[in-house]
């Protein structure tokens, strides 16, 4: 985690002779809750939530952009604009057999083509990924009444769109509606002991759902803002894959909803 905030900011330094904009300091909360499908349709599966909270780093340029020094006169009003943000906290995870407490992190890489309508308002759309780790493999809890833990990585792309808007040159305001690309889920079940039956990574594919992103940000001097933001995600049930190695069993991810709502300081540059 050290290494990677590490590189956050080296990399902050690197885009700052680019016109990076801000680099941003937060905590938020975050509750993600599966549902079974099929003909337990919307029953309750599992939950984690963030304890207490989680905290975020990251980078942004939602005002001028970025290589405005190399574009040509004809994209006078287009701006590369970006955000990328490092998450990490404890979760509490509640399901049927149980509860304990683990490890997780998530990144979020967003790049935006924003067109000035004029001073205030800026349209965009561009593309994004979003990666989350849940270290659970290895770990034991005297809660869990059956099966184990094991660790899953989330990786999403998706297609933000929306738009910016910059009122008395205060506040501003980023509304984003985000088309889904792709969702893989990567389960590392066969690595544990009590899976031995099962194949090292069972990999689904979740091909539908979408997201939703409000910022508000306020000045509260030159170089620093106050900030907040709402974010959810919708992902459907994914597709059935052979999960052990005799083929006898198929798994399938749950359809999921994510909340996210955090608050953040942000300097400058």
């Amino acid at each position: 985690m050290y290494k990677l905030i590490i590189l956050f900011f080296l990399f902050f330094i690197s885009f700052n002779s680019l016109n990076a904009n801000e680099i941003t300091f937060g905590i938020s909360s975050y509750e993600y809750v599966e549902v079974l499908n099929q003909e337990n349709k919307g029953k309750f599966f599992m939950r984690d939530k963030s304890d207490p909270r989680f905290y975020d780093v990251g980078i942004k340029n939602w005002d001028k952009g970025v290589l405005n020094n190399f574009k040509p006169a004809i994209l006078s009003k287009f701006n590369l604009l970006y955000t990328f943000e490092y998450t990490w906290g404890e979760v509490n995870y509640l399901s049927k057999n149980g509860t304990m407490q683990k490890p997780y992190s998530k990144q979020r890489y967003e790049l935006y083509l924003s067109r000035n309508i004029n001073e205030n308002l800026h349209l965009f759309a561009g593309a994004g990924y979003r990666y989350l780790q849940d270290n659970w493999g290895g770990r034991t809890a005297p809660t869990i009444t059956s099966g184990g833990g094991y660790d899953r990585h989330s990786r999403y792309t998706y297609f933000p769109i929306g738009f910016i808007y910059q009122y008395k040159n205060n506040w501003t305001l980023k509304s984003q509606y985000n088309i889904w690309g792709r969702g893989i889920q990567e389960s590392f079940i066969g690595e544990q002991p009590s899976y031995s039956s099962y194949i090292r990574v069972v990999e689904n594919e979740q091909k539908y759902g979408y997201g939703l992103d409000f910022s508000l940000s306020r000045k509260l001097y030159s170089n620093i803002s106050v900030n907040t933001f709402y974010r959810f995600w919708y992902v459907d049930d994914s597709d059935w894959v052979t999960c052990t190695k005799d083929g006898s069993y198929v798994c399938q991810e749950p359809e999921n909803e994510t909340k996210e709502l955090g608050i953040g300081l942000s300097y400058n540059f």
